[in-house]
């Protein structure tokens, strides 16, 4: 999880388990300098788990650490019944400029699982496009054990 700490040098070790002929366990240490952070989308994972009939927002916040103008020109969802909104720019608690998209889920959407990159299209060149994940887990209406709506009463 290296996005969220702090550029310069770092020194990381990890444990490998893998099996040849036999179970086998080896220790490995990395140096490596971390780069001054540029953008980042947080959350980069939208999940959603709306109850059935209600909508449900949530956002996510394009921020551009390098101080710049960032704007995001479109936003668009690969789930065709999510919309996606694109609201004005602002600065977070240490000055950089951020852009805060607001994903919604309809209460009408399909039930069952449902999963989507957001695409945010900047104004950026090094940047053009940036991703975040979406995943939308529909729940079916709970209904008592034995119950048939098919039936009328006449």
């Amino acid at each position: 999880r290296t996005a969220n700490e702090e550029p310069g040098p770092h020194a990381y070790t990890i444990n490998v388990k893998y099996e040849d002929s036999a179970p086998h366990e080896e220790r490995l240490s990395f140096r490596v300098t971390l780069p001054k952070r540029k953008l980042s989308v947080e959350p980069a994972e939208l999940i959603f788990y709306p109850a059935p009939g209600r909508s449900e927002s949530k956002t996510t916040w394009l921020t551009d650490y390098r101080g710049g103008d960032i704007e995001v020109l479109d936003a668009t969802c690969q789930i065709d019944f999510v919309k996606v909104e694109v609201l004005p720019r602002e600065t977070d608690e240490h000055g950089n400029p951020r852009v805060p998209v607001r994903v919604t889920v309809p209460g009408d959407f399909p039930p069952g699982r449902h999963t989507g990159i957001l695409t945010l299209h900047t104004s950026d060149p090094e940047f053009e496009r940036v991703f975040a994940a979406v995943l939308v887990h529909g729940q079916s209406p709970i209904r008592p054990v034995g119950f048939d709506d098919s039936s009328s009463d006449e």
